[in-house]
Order: structure tokens, then sequence, then C-alpha cells
């Protein structure tokens, strides 16, 4: 008997990834308020016209989809009363591989989604649905038009960041319903770490824009992931890089990789970070944070300074000053030395992941990488786009042989 295998990387689904045939699958689950699956949709998606998802690791809306449907009974057309494909309505994606041996599929997921907008085109014989999407993200911002902000909204210093988390997740959208009903997921070492000052959005402002401040006050990434749950957790620190296993390995004498090509922005390299409180305490708290890694390519001993200058008012003492800058150098070091090259579909992949890549050409044996961004076809013989940045460039990683 066929078996339905979800979100599991096993030496089984390895073998079936390499395979000289592959065979992608694709299902789009539509979810009621709570996320409970209604319907499913497995093999109505248009061959010609398919679609991707893209994927970027940042803060606020990581995941947009695109997606064609064959619609001959009309069955996405938008519509209010009762329809899948409406305002505020939800579903769930997932990509997998089909195992021609055994009959099983290894299904990944791939995020949930509101609807941003519909297009239904009738030509000929033809009927197509394209629907488009943003993650769960989106339902605060402007993605989605919901959550402007009419009035101030005050968060008082010293308030738990999780609370003012918790307290905008559960905001009534205006017809009795939550934001988000679904608990979140928040990296328990900051959970008594409170707003040092008063936060506060004028009118027209989002609430995206709160959540994401909460998240730099505490140095995390703020985002869903690919099961739709809400998360805060700890920021780029290159010591968990380094110590986090590869989710592949890529290789110029394998076919999985494809077409590489790497850019590197000499101008936009950044070796120091200071960081100068600018809040309303008459004290002033400043630290420097410096690339003196002696195996990245931009460390301050080889190339010279070059430094950018940040004022911040989630500054609020000196170990904070440490965090936030040290922090942002990560950030802007994992973004210097980028590599971008096709891949046959491997639906497990996801940002900020680790994987290795050997390339001759290059100079990479096993050379680590951070996924930045992967586009996903959802097509039958697409092939996914990824980019990703070296740990190297890091200022603190040191090199694991």
């Amino acid at each position: 008997m066929a078996n339905e295998i979800y979100n599991m990387f096993d030496k089984t689904y390895e073998d079936i990834a390499t395979r000289n045939s592959i065979h992608p699958k694709f299902k789009l689950q539509l979810l009621d308020y709570y996320e409970n699956v209604v319907d499913e949709i497995t093999g109505d998606i248009s061959v010609d016209n398919s679609g991707s998802i893209s994927n970027n690791y940042q803060q606020g809306v990581r995941r947009s989809i695109s997606l064609t449907f064959i619609d001959t009974e009309g069955r996405f057309l938008p519509d209010s009363n009762g329809n899948l494909v409406w305002a505020n309505k939800k579903f769930k994606v997932f990509s997998g591989l089909y195992d021609v041996n055994t009959g099983n599929t290894h299904w990944f997921s791939q995020g949930v989604y509101y609807y941003s907008d519909v297009t239904s085109q009738r030509t000929g014989s033809d009927r197509l649905t394209t629907i488009n999407g943003v993650d769960k993200f989106g339902k605060f911002g402007s993605e989605l038009g919901y959550n402007q902000l009419e009035a101030t909204y005050l968060i008082p210093a010293g308030t738990k960041v999780y609370d003012a988390v918790r307290g905008i997740l559960d905001l009534d959208i205006g017809n009795g319903y939550a934001i988000d009903p679904i608990e979140p997921i928040l990296d328990p070492q900051y959970m008594d770490e409170v707003c040092p000052y008063d936060i506060s959005k004028s009118p027209s402002g989002y609430l995206s824009e709160i959540l994401i401040e909460l998240g730099n006050i505490i140095g995390c990434d703020t985002y869903y992931d690919i099961d739709g749950r809400f998360h805060m957790d700890s920021g780029t620190i290159d010591f968990s890089y380094s110590n986090k296993s590869a989710i592949w390995d890529f290789s110029d004498v394998l076919p999985e990789y494809m077409n590489p090509s790497i850019s590197t922005n000499f101008a936009d390299l950044i070796n120091t970070v200071k960081v100068v409180s600018n809040n309303t305490n008459d004290k002033i708290y400043e630290y420097t944070a410096i690339n003196n890694n002696p195996a990245s390519p931009s460390r301050v001993d080889l190339i010279g300074t070059k430094q950018t200058y940040i004022e911040s008012a989630s500054v609020y003492n000196t170990d904070r000053a440490k965090d936030y800058a040290e922090y942002k150098l990560n950030a802007l070091s994992i973004l210097q030395l980028a590599i971008s090259f096709s891949c046959t579909f491997l639906p497990h992949l996801d940002v900020n992941q680790i994987i290795n890549i050997s390339d001759s050409y290059y100079g990479y044996n096993k050379e680590r990488f951070i996924i930045q961004s992967i586009t996903l076809p959802l097509s039958f013989d697409g092939t996914m786009s990824i980019t990703a940045c070296s740990i190297a460039s890091l200022p603190y990683y040191e090199s694991q042989n």
C-alpha cells in the first residue's frame, strides 16, 4: 500500500532525489480559520502555466506564490458564497517526489498562504485560473491590506516582548476572529526580555512594522515557517552555523548542480559595525564589532577597515550594544560572497539552511554556504534556482575540517 511521508529527510528520499528520472508532485490544501483541511487539490495544476514559489531569508514576509489551475468547471473562480477562493481564506502548499518503485510520495511543506489576487481566463476551450498569494505575515502589512493603523499604536516601555507579540496575534480583525489563532513558536531564551523604550507607530503604518521592530529589539528572526507557525528565533549567529549539519552536498561532478555563478560587490564589503544608542536616556551606550577572523576574506587586516555606523533606540545597555553590533556585522557579512546556481527538484531545501558546495573551477571543496533565496518551480520538469552565501566571510566563524 502506498504511503504519504511528510517533511522527512532520510536515505530513502535522498536516493529518490538523485535518480536519473524524478517525478515531482504538488498538492494544495484549502484550510479553514483554524487551519484544518477542508479540501485538497492534487491533479488540476496546469502543465503549461504552472507557477512558482519565491522564498527569501528576511524579516517579515518570506514566501510568495503564483499558481495556475486548469479550471474547466469554475471551481477556483473567486466567490464569497462558500467557494474555495476569496479574501481572508488560507491554503497550504506541498511539493514532493513520487517513488515509482514503491508508490510512496515524500511531501515537504512549502508554507501557508492567503490569496492576494486571482485572475480567471477563458480562451477558446481553455479555462485557467491563476492565484497569487503571500505567507501569513502578509496579514499584518500592506501585502494584503489588513491591519493598517488608524490611531497611534503604543507598546509601553517595560512590556514583555512576547506579551506584546501575543497581543498583536490575538487582535480582532473586525469580525470577531483573531488575526492568528495558531500558537506561535517563540525562542524561550528571550521570554523575559522587555521593551526598553516606548514603541509607538502612527496612523497609516502597519502592525508588521511593530512585529519586526520587536524582533529586532531582541535580535530575532521574525517570520512564518513552512507549516504556517509564527516564529521569533535567535538571529544570524555564526557560532550556530558552524555546528549545523549541511542539508545537501552539491558538486560539479553531480547532475543536481548546474550553471553556477559567483558575485562579490567590493563596494559593499563591511567588516566593522559601530552601534550607538539614541534613546532618551542620559547615558550613551556604544560598541564596535570588528571582523578579525583570520579565515574571512573581508577581515580588517586584509582589506582595511570598512565601517558602517548605526544609531538604534533598541540599545539600552552595554551588553545590548555588543549583541546588536555583532548581530548586524553578521547580517552584513553573510551577504558578501554569493553564489547562484540551478539544481534539480529538491523540495526539502529551505532558506537559512547550510549546504556544501564542491566546485573545482571556483576552488570549493565542501565549502559551507547559507541558502538566502530559493525559487521553486511548481512544474513537472522545472529546475530550482538558489542563491547562497559563504559562511567563510562571517567575522567569528571557525572553519570546520
